[in-house]
């Protein structure tokens, strides 16, 4: 990572329809830090596309590019399906 790197400023409006639902930023970063077993300040929002419905995180975490799709209230990783 680049010295002063710092992560993208999600839309606040999207993020408080989502606290509801256990599906904000921070539940997100939580769920990748417990699958990689890591500190959550270990995690770092790298890009997204998000919209209500449904979103698309890039993180480094420990070092390594991974990727979390959000559907509806629903986290998974990208390579994984139900």
């Amino acid at each position: 990572m680049e010295k002063g790197f710092k992560e993208p400023k999600l839309d606040s409006k999207i993020q408080s329809k989502l606290k509801r639902g256990h599906a904000t930023i921070d539940h997100v970063k939580k769920k990748v830090a417990k699958d990689y077993k890591c500190d959550v300040t270990d995690v770092l929002l790298l890009s997204y596309k998000e919209q209500k419905e449904k979103a698309v995180y890039h993180f480094c975490a420990k070092g390594k590019k991974v990727t979390y799709k959000r559907i509806g209230n629903s986290i998974i990783k990208k390579a994984k399906f139900f």
